[in-house]
């Protein structure tokens, strides 16, 4: 029977009919392979199966339209995976070579969270093993993701925001730029690399919109609005009347000459500005939860809040987050109800 044991390529293979002692049977059982020929769910024999780590190199090699930054990182993921099937057939990999790294990382202390990104990358690359014939299920079928405890985080008040910002502009050099991008995370909840790529021309004060992603570089890759609230554009606003720089990015590099570059990171200033503000724990990221829950204490629905900050959930990520502060918010507010009038 002819099979392909590569993509594009069939060569003449032998099969052993299992079960089979007259001539009928055997005739109904090469009829069943045929059938599973056509349907593309003949067993995978060992000369079509490539080892773990090949396959990896066959991943990686094909066309995306991931991510560069994407790309890297399922690599390091992968070479933490081929110590435990880098030389296996892929057709002989089992759910205990999984389970067996996901019980080595717990025992060395990683975090669920970490283990459920390795599991995902892993379950990417066996899904297209199966595409292309190499498997007729993937290995990580029936394995759950390990269950995450996320503690409900504090929210950092605006005032403390105002003493991080007035920090930076009295003793760093680039307070002011390291200011500005702060409360433009305050007030959009753009994720800190999405404002460090954001442009002029993403700006429309004419329509108040603010366009986030153009470049196709956001987490899913699909750009967004966020229309602009109050705080939003006046920042904007204040800070285009304050630039003097002929970059069109809002936050640019002034380093590599004559060419026009984003900067790639506040981080050095970060840490220099949370040492003096005794915040230690404080991370970018605390901008965009104070953006979410004051949109929820808002009374914004979360469908809404999903779409400005680029979930694609419909708000449920969001509901489970930050249902509690809604439900905080409403007691509070209950305290303010009279029966006086």
């Amino acid at each position: 029977m002819a099979v392909e044991v590569t993509p594009g390529k069939k060569v003449v293979k032998r099969f052993r009919l299992e079960g089979v002692s007259t001539p009928a049977q055997a005739k109904a059982e090469l009829e069943r392979l045929r059938m599973e020929r056509r349907q593309n769910t003949l067993p995978v024999t060992p000369s079509r199966a490539p080892l773990f780590q090949d396959f990896v190199k066959e991943y990686l090699a094909t066309p995306t339209d991931k991510r560069p930054t994407t790309m890297d990182a399922e690599r390091k993921i992968f070479n933490l995976w081929i110590p435990y099937m880098g030389n296996v057939p892929l057709h002989k990999i089992t759910k205990s070579h999984i389970t067996q790294f996901i019980a080595d990382g717990q025992r060395r202390g990683l975090k669920n969270t970490t283990t459920n990104l390795n599991l995902k990358a892993i379950r990417v690359l066996f899904r297209m093993a199966v595409d292309r014939g190499y498997l007729r299920s993937s290995p990580t079928d029936g394995i759950r993701t390990l269950k995450i405890v996320r503690p409900a985080r504090p929210l950092v008040p605006l005032e403390r925001i105002n003493l991080f910002c007035d920090t930076a502009r009295r003793i760093c050099k680039n307070g002011q730029a390291f200011s500005d991008y702060v409360y433009m995370l305050c007030w959009s909840g753009v994720r800190r690399s999405e404002g460090l790529r954001l442009k002029w021309q993403d700006v429309d004060f004419q329509h108040k919109n603010l366009i986030v992603g153009a470049d196709g570089q956001t987490k899913n890759g699909s750009s967004r609005v966020v229309y602009m609230n109050e705080q939003l554009e006046r920042h904007l606003r204040d800070m285009y009347s304050r630039c003097q720089d002929e970059s069109v990015f809002l936050f640019p590099s002034h380093r590599g000459g004559k060419e026009d570059h984003p900067l790639k990171m506040f981080e050095a200033t970060l840490k220099i500005v949370r040492k003096a503000c005794g915040m230690r724990a404080f991370s970018f990221h605390e901008l965009r939860h104070f953006f979410i829950s004051q949109c929820v204490m808002s009374k914004i629905d979360f469908l809404t809040i999903a779409r400005w900050v680029g979930h694609r959930d419909g708000g449920v990520l969001i509901g489970r987050t930050y249902g509690h502060i809604s439900d905080e918010h409403a007691r509070q507010q209950a305290a303010n109800v009279t029966f006086d009038h």
